[in-house]
């Protein structure tokens, strides 16, 4: 099964698949938050690159992140997890 995101960790996630790379900086200006602090943005970054959800390239002095694994790829994993621990495994079931 798909690690799970935090909160915090899939808003950041949510930015990547959308601009499909970024610099923190660009992440916090599509953020819904736009004043949480830039080490708050960096820390859950690094959090996300030690789950291998984001990878990162450097390009002069900054890092462009980008994500590891797809959007579908994900919440795939995720809705299995919520069929399978609370469905019993039967999508009919979750449908009902």
């Amino acid at each position: 099964m798909t690690k799970r995101l935090t909160k915090a960790e899939e808003e950041i996630m949510l930015v990547l698949w959308k601009l499909k790379e970024a610099t923190i900086r660009e992440v916090m200006n599509e953020l819904n938050e736009p004043d949480t602090p830039y080490t708050t943005v960096s820390t859950v970054v690094r959090v996300l690159e030690k789950k291998a959800f984001v990878g990162h390239k450097a390009v002069g002095t900054t890092y462009l992140y980008h994500p590891l694994l797809e959007k579908k790829d994900y919440l795939k994993g995720y809705l299995s997890g919520i069929v399978s621990n609370y469905f019993d495994g039967s999508f009919s079931r979750m449908a009902a």
